[in-house]
């Protein structure tokens, strides 16, 4: 299924070309190898179908395949492995795409983080239970992870339905 939303900042997509590339012109543009810091990298591949997470320690920094559009916990940055800033803003991150993605609106207003008014506008979902997917997903600590988004689905779908999901990310 393409995604009628952007990955990088989550604005509607209406044109096929954006829809099957799963981002619009502007972010396509800025989509290459792009370096936060100096240390992180998106450059692996996504796929806007399966919208598969992946992330790569190197020797050169860390590697993902999605942007940080939503920056609340972490001005530095995506991490993972620990249960700190960059791995909670990792996983808003990966929430909004996939709540988005079920239809979910928009509703919360986060502040921003750096003191210049509102910051992102996010599902209450994703604000709700990105702290669980942190915990579930995300304090692995391996150098190469691939969280697929069927496995993602699943667990959000079962987490909205009030169920214990049962995970296997290996």
């Amino acid at each position: 299924m393409a995604s009628t939303i952007c990955r990088v900042c989550h604005k509607g997509l209406k044109k096929p070309k954006s829809v099957a590339m799963g981002m619009g012109p502007v972010c396509s543009s800025k989509a290459g190898s792009i370096s936060i810091n100096n240390q992180d990298h998106i450059d692996l591949p996504f796929d806007p179908v399966t919208k598969d997470i992946l992330m790569e320690r190197r020797a050169d920094g860390v590697h993902f395949n999605i942007h940080q559009s939503i920056c609340y916990h972490s001005p530095a940055g995506f991490e993972w492995g620990y249960a700190g800033s960059g791995p909670a803003d990792l996983a808003l991150n990966i929430l909004e795409m996939f709540m988005r993605e079920v239809g979910e609106d928009p509703s919360m207003a986060l502040p921003n983080i750096r003191g210049n008014g509102m910051g992102a506008h996010i599902c209450a979902p994703t604000w709700n239970l990105h702290q669980d997917f942190k915990e579930e997903f995300l304090l692995r600590n391996d150098a190469k992870i691939t969280i697929k988004g069927d496995v993602i689905r699943d667990w959000i779908k079962q987490k909205l339905n009030g169920v214990k999901p049962d995970v296997d990310i290996s």
